[in-house]
């Protein structure tokens, strides 16, 4: 590939304590603890909202939260279910946060679109500088200490460097460790049979008298007659995240490079061609379940 010598002058933003890169759970919780420590913090996300796959991806379930005899996250984690709770963000009858109900062992549905609010306050009232629609594209960094010195974001207003003390990278693929030159496994490359990518979608008028079970004897009947590309035993299907409305985890992208450009937007393109109003009935099962949306995010 040809290259070309891109140089120019921007504008220094003030120095940070902590940079965050990354919006996702992870960097919301860092961010966060930073800042109730006394950090000035900056909380850097590409997309328009915080929460990551929870909320851009439209994995509104939390799974595992339990061992079956006891809840096994605390911390931050438990405030946040508990402003959800009192948000409305919650699975009806699916948890007392003041109790801890230890039988989560297969998750805990909420609002998408509630987690996005709840957090964006969670964040802003722990004094955390945030900045949504904003990419890390750069790292300066000094390389006899091995040690970052800022690095550039970009955003509607152009380019910006930003010093700081200290950096998190909390992206989902590794972006400021790839740009400071840390090796790293990339999924497909480094590890066989990865979890293929999907699009989820919003579908509602579901009536929760089916079970997970249920699907998944669907799903086996499917593979032993051949109606699927693929052999995909994994978790296709419905979850409920609240009310009526559930979380549609269906189409799985093989093969698709997550980290390649190309890959990524035939992926898109491919899982958006799949999407459309999706109607069954079945008198032991659902009414018309109707796909909303898809999610702006592959999970």
């Amino acid at each position: 590939m040809n290259t070309h010598t891109f140089q120019r002058e921007i504008p220094i933003e003030s120095s940070y304590d902590v940079v965050v890169a990354g919006g996702g759970p992870a960097g919301v919780a860092a961010a966060i603890a930073a800042a109730r420590c006394g950090a000035r913090t900056l909380l850097v996300e590409a997309t328009g909202a915080l929460g990551g796959m929870g909320t851009n991806g439209l994995v509104a379930n939390w799974y595992c939260l339990s061992d079956g005899l006891q809840i096994l996250t605390r911390g931050l984690f438990w405030e946040i279910v508990r402003a959800l709770r009192d948000a409305g963000g919650l699975k009806e009858g699916g948890l007392d946060p003041d109790t801890r109900t230890p039988s989560l062992r297969f998750g805990l549905g909420f609002s998408a679109e509630t987690l996005k609010r709840v957090l964006d306050k969670l964040v802003l009232d722990a004094g955390v500088d945030l900045l949504l629609c904003t990419r890390l594209i750069d790292a300066d960094v000094d390389q006899p200490s091995k040690r970052v010195r800022g690095v550039v974001i970009q955003h509607v207003e152009g380019l910006r460097y930003v010093p700081a003390r200290s950096f998190i990278d909390a992206t989902g693929d590794a972006v400021l460790a790839d740009l400071c030159g840390v090796r790293y496994r990339e999924a497909g490359r480094d590890t066989p049979n990865i979890m293929p990518p999907t699009l989820c979608a919003t579908v509602a008028n579901v009536d929760w008298i089916f079970s997970y079970d249920d699907q998944q004897d669907a799903i086996k009947r499917g593979v032993q007659a051949g109606e699927f590309s693929q052999p995909d035993r994994h978790v296709p299907g419905i979850f409920h995240s609240q009310g009526s409305h559930g979380i549609q985890n269906a189409g799985h992208l093989f093969r698709m490079n997550a980290v390649n450009v190309r890959s990524l937007t035939e992926g898109y393109v491919t899982a958006a061609s799949w999407r459309g109003s999706t109607r069954a009935s079945s008198k032991s099962t659902c009414r018309a379940v109707k796909s909303l949306n898809s999610s702006p995010r592959l999970r």
